[in-house]
């Protein structure tokens, strides 16, 4: 069985879609059940493939909720006191440090799964064993590009920290790298964006800022999400750090060219061959959002813009260029991340396992 947020329009309810299609996809039998409710954040309609928690006393749970959500989702599920159910969180997280609160959340759990290497050693310290089992992508042909003017793609929801997801060094990228290039222009899709907080404000005085750029903040349904991402002939990404970089995979399995940060999650499945790696230095974490503000010792990627905008804009003016990285990128995600990953975990051994 898989719980998770499989109603929410984030990376929460992604993770749980892809662990369950990729069972399915391996030959396991599965059912879903849906937590976006319990945690109220269930933003996107019913789902056929849901299902109630199955009445018995023991069985597999693959729980895509992290640790903050661990507890309450077990009591949810009627899974808090003694039973006789393995217990598999999925977690992910975007430091190089240890979680707080993790250590207590990971007793009620029989082992970790977590998308990433980056994530894995995050959690090596814990007491259980940690797998590294990354996130199913289903790849598809190359799209088209999508004519003039051309579109650069950033992608980001306020709720997972937007200092963390750097919109604003992304937007300063994009005007570097182009001028007063009319043949380009600049999407920036951001839900969950509080406006009158300092970073959303400022995201939205920078993309204000720009003759060619537009700010989408709508929940999107599924289907016009991988519409947005399959007319774009750039997704970047200047993030300080990502648990894996879903987005990012996605994209690429579609045949995109995809400029991010090499640092963190996404270079498990980013290369200078597949992808264009932009520069970077590690710096202290600064969070206004507070999620990751009481990690003194911590760090994370400050993209240098100068250098990423050179990069982004040779890339620009070479067609050819990001169609041969674009089709190297839908080929090796295909390779990497087909999702046969969960059913191996399953059996006991992961792909790469680690602690």
């Amino acid at each position: 069985m898989v719980a998770g947020m499989f109603r929410t329009a984030s990376g929460l309810g992604q993770s749980a879609w892809s662990c369950f299609e990729g069972l399915r996809a391996s030959g396991v039998e599965v059912t879903a059940v849906d937590l976006s409710e319990a945690f109220n954040q269930a933003d996107l309609p019913p789902d056929d493939r849901l299902t109630v928690m199955p009445d018995a006393r023991n069985g597999t749970l693959i729980l895509h909720a992290n640790w903050p959500e661990t507890v309450p989702a077990l009591m949810h599920l009627g899974l808090r006191r003694k039973h006789r159910w393995r217990i598999i969180g999925y977690w992910a997280w975007e430091l190089e440090a240890e979680p707080h609160g993790a250590r207590p959340a990971s007793r009620f759990l029989s082992e970790i799964w977590t998308p990433s290497q980056f994530c894995a050693g995050a959690f090596s310290g814990l007491r259980l064993p940690v797998h590294c089992v990354p996130h199913r992508v289903v790849t598809g042909s190359a799209s088209a590009e999508s004519g003039k003017p051309k579109t650069c793609l950033v992608m980001a929801d306020g709720r997972s920290s937007l200092d963390r997801k750097n919109v604003q060094a992304a937007i300063a990228i994009f005007g570097r790298a182009f001028g007063n290039d009319l043949d380009w222009q600049l999407v920036v899709k951001c839900r969950n964006l509080d406006s009158s907080s300092q970073p959303g404000s400022d995201i939205i005085e920078a993309v204000n800022a720009l003759d060619r750029a537009r700010l989408v903040t709508e929940t999107l349904s599924p289907a016009d999400l991988d519409s947005l991402i399959q007319d774009c002939d750039i997704l970047l990404s200047a993030h300080r750090s990502e648990g894996f970089g879903l987005h990012l995979a996605e994209a690429m399995a579609r045949g995109k060219c995809v400029a991010a940060t090499g640092w963190s999650g996404n270079v498990d499945f980013m290369t200078p061959e597949n992808s264009l790696l932009l520069p970077f230095s590690l710096g202290p974490v600064e969070d206004r959002a507070g999620i990751y503000s009481d990690y003194a010792d911590a760090r994370w990627a400050e993209v240098e813009i100068d250098g990423a905008a050179i990069m982004l804009a040779d890339v620009a003016g070479d067609a050819a260029r990001r169609t041969a990285l674009g089709e190297r990128a839908r080929q090796d995600i295909a390779a990497a991340l087909d999702g046969h990953g969960y059913a191996i975990a399953l059996g006991g051994t992961a792909k790469h396992p680690t602690g």
